[in-house]
């Protein structure tokens, strides 16, 4: 289920100061090594050479926002640039022009004692009529494997609860990669998480109808960000809607990959799912502790679930959220 990194990865952090008046925001860019020949070794040969000529746009979009402080450091290796770091200090009220190019709507708005963020969402302009189209077909082959494995789970949950003892067992076969350590099945009951298995694979392949070229034409065809965002603020959070925190306290902008909007529709048509179980799974759980935290849960699977449907339950989940909205306590500015 690991999908491959971008060609050009990209990054941004928005930094506000105690007052909520300044902003530093930090653009990095990564630039991977991709078989030549290829429209991936093409795009990070045009970043590349706009880098370079400080063209790229990061760059213009500091121009636009008269930052009060910039800098810009370039990686290399093997004397090619392989990345590179676009820093800048600039008043929270320019923030607006610094993404006048994306779909983004974006203000700071301060009062006594607190700053609030507000990020409203539009059409990502990134993507070609061509490139729509073909996320819909693409997300059309993915919601067919979906209703396949909704099916297969369907099958074996009803063998499960006519064979309720066997449970655990099938459910090890299933989340272990090692063959030599899953426990013996009969023969219909390896068909049953065969079947299961086929279509987790395909659900979680690189090809048309797969998780990983999903999850990158979704992004280019819908996500309006142009980069991965993170907020940093000095003082406590107040209120958060759209943003997601992690356990570490950052408070992030994060697209649903295509897997976790299945995973999230947990409930309507499955469960449980296993494939909740294994997005979940720690470092520390094994395959047993894995089926043993689903094989006692209560099964149960639709009879019918329909392609299109799925469809629209993935798109809906997927989606950016329609706005961003960020609420701190800030520190009154100093009059010295």
């Amino acid at each position: 289920m690991l999908s491959c990194g971008e060609p050009v990865e990209q990054s941004v952090t928005l930094a506000f100061d105690e007052t909520g008046i300044f902003v530093t925001i930090t653009a990095q860019t990564r630039l991977n090594n991709e078989k030549p020949g290829t429209p991936e070794a093409a795009l990070v040969e045009e970043t590349r050479s706009a880098l370079l000529a400080g063209h790229d746009e990061w760059a213009v979009r500091f121009a636009n926002a008269d930052p009060k402080a910039e800098r810009t450091c370039l990686d290399t290796a093997d004397h090619e640039l392989v990345g590179a770091e676009h820093s800048g200090t600039i008043a929270v009220d320019n923030l607006q022009r610094f993404f006048s190019d994306t779909p983004l709507t974006v203000s700071v708005t301060r009062g006594e004692g607190w700053a609030e963020l507000a990020i409203y969402t539009g059409q990502s302009t990134r993507a070609t009529r061509e490139q729509r189209l073909k996320v819909e077909k693409r997300l059309g082959v993915f919601s067919e494997r979906a209703v396949g494995y909704f099916a297969a789970l369907r099958s074996m949950y009803r063998y499960m609860d006519a064979n309720p003892a066997r449970a655990e067992a099938m459910f090890t076969a299933l989340f272990d990669d090692e063959e030599a350590k899953r426990p013996l099945l009969s023969d219909d009951e390896t068909a049953y998480v065969d079947k299961v298995r086929q279509w987790l694979e395909l659900m979680t392949a690189d090809d048309e109808g797969g998780s990983g070229s999903i999850d990158r034409d979704f992004d280019l065809v819908f996500n309006p960000f142009p980069a991965a965002m993170t907020v940093v603020v000095r003082g406590a959070p107040l209120a958060v809607e759209g943003f997601s925190r992690s356990p570490d306290g950052a408070i992030k902008v994060e697209m649903t990959k295509v897997l976790d909007a299945v995973a999230s529709l947990q409930g309507r048509w499955v469960s449980p799912d296993p494939l909740v179980a294994v997005l979940n799974e720690t470092k520390e759980q094994t395959a047993v502790d894995l089926a043993r935290s689903v094989a006692g849960q209560e099964r149960k699977a639709a009879e019918v679930v329909r392609a299109a449907d799925v469809a629209e339950a993935v798109m809906a989940k997927m989606r950016p959220a329609p706005r961003y909205v960020l609420r701190w306590t800030t520190k009154a500015k100093s009059s010295s």
